[in-house]
């Protein structure tokens, strides 16, 4: 890893040379993906930087797996009633192709992950300038042209990429009989009515693939762990002596006892598991008989620190 002090120097010249406000704009951005960091971006939106990526979207959801794009999910229903299909893989849109489009990209994305670095980068290749969009995508080894159309940002439907086991509910019951929760749904006020209702259950999943709604870590922690157990320590930096941390408190999670749950827990986890959710997952791992399912999480757990860089764009850290 570049010093941060070293750092600061090589992008120097980034800044000495951007003339218009686009240039400072992805200057900032490529200072921040140098932090490594899920939390360190650049805030919200110019008008400038919204017409460097488009302001249209093509109603997809693109998600990078063995080096190509694949339509995993539509956000639309002009895109669910298009040719397309999940698991079409798009070669280009507009003449660009994704894979050098996405390596420009990549220096102005965040994250701590590659895997969480694509995931953003595929919200932007979406983005286009124009209503309707040139689409080649290849299918079971043949390639098709398609023209589909791009819609506003605030008539994408991300409620239509949601597709929980077993039902729509946040936590069920399936017809062989384990638990289900959806941490993304899950309320505390939820949490009693589990603890009753799963008790006795042989087995419970948990997917922890979307981002909390709610903060249930404790409530949770205590039907799935019989002790108070510690999952996290809390620092704070040391103002005369930049760089250094102290530990100032340790925090603790479960001690249902008896009542607590008995039986195997799974977990489900990807790179859409961020920040609170990460959280989440350190506490309830803890159970006693639980194992965790997926790939890596996305690496942007703590709280977020805010400031304000010159010329108003906010930024943060982990």
């Amino acid at each position: 890893d570049t010093l941060w002090s070293d750092q600061l120097a090589l992008s120097l010249p980034d800044f000495l040379q951007a003339d218009t406000p686009l240039e400072y704009r992805l200057a900032l951005a490529r200072l921040a993906h140098s932090v490594g960091d899920g939390h360190c971006g650049i805030y919200g939106s110019t008008p400038e930087f919204d017409s460097y990526l488009g302001e249209w979207y093509l109603p997809v959801e693109l998600t990078r797996l063995q080096s190509a794009w694949v339509v995993t999910g539509f956000t639309h229903s002009s895109a669910e009633e298009s040719p397309l299909a999940r698991g079409d893989v798009i070669v280009s849109i507009d003449d660009a192709a994704l894979e050098s489009r996405a390596e420009e990209l990549y220096g102005i994305s965040r994250g701590s992950t590659e895997a969480s670095r694509f995931q953003r980068i595929g919200g932007d290749l979406i983005r286009g300038s124009t209503e309707t969009a040139d689409v080649l995508l290849e299918r079971g080894g043949q390639r098709f042209q398609l023209e589909l159309q791009r819609v506003p940002e605030d008539s994408l439907d991300y409620s239509m990429l949601k597709d929980p086991f077993p039902g729509q509910e946040a936590f069920s019951i399936t017809e062989d009989g384990y638990g289900f929760i959806d941490l993304a749904g899950l309320q505390r006020a939820q949490v009693n009515t589990i603890s009753l209702e799963f008790r006795e259950l042989p087995g419970m999943v948990i997917d922890m693939r979307g981002y909390p709604s709610d903060f249930p870590i404790y409530e949770l922690a205590e039907f799935l762990l019989p002790d108070s157990l510690p999952f996290s320590l809390v620092t704070e930096p040391v103002f005369s002596h930049p760089g250094v941390f102290t530990i100032t408190d340790t925090l603790y999670a479960g001690g249902g006892g008896v009542l607590s749950y008995r039986g195997p827990v799974a977990i489900l986890i990807d790179q859409g598991s961020v920040s609170s959710s990460e959280f989440h997952a350190m506490a309830w791992r803890l159970a006693p008989d639980c194992r965790l399912f997926g790939q890596p999480t996305s690496g942007a757990d703590g709280n977020v620190n805010t400031f304000v860089l010159p010329g108003g764009h906010r930024s943060g850290y982990s």
